[in-house]
């Protein structure tokens, strides 16, 4: 007995496009997710830390995104569990 699969083809080049504007539109969050962080507020007081968490929301989801450090635009995007 065999098993019909139905699979979808998507070409590589449309992958990769889409996966750049997934991580371009990632960029973009975490960014303006940093700045709206790194502001100070009239309830609270910024500090310089050696390492900015921010969470931004994506697909109805929300992640993580951490910057190792202040002197780097590195940030690690934590993936929910």
């Amino acid at each position: 007995m065999t098993t019909n699969h139905a699979l979808t083809a998507v070409p590589l080049a449309d992958a990769a496009v889409s996966l750049q504007h997934d991580l371009a539109q990632i960029e973009e969050l975490i960014a303006a997710a940093a700045r709206k962080a790194e502001k100070p507020s009239a309830d609270r007081c910024v500090l310089p830390l050696p390492a900015i968490d921010v969470e931004i929301e994506l697909g109805g989801q929300t992640f993580q995104a951490v910057r190792e450090s202040e002197r780097t635009d590195d940030w690690h995007l934590l993936l929910p569990a």
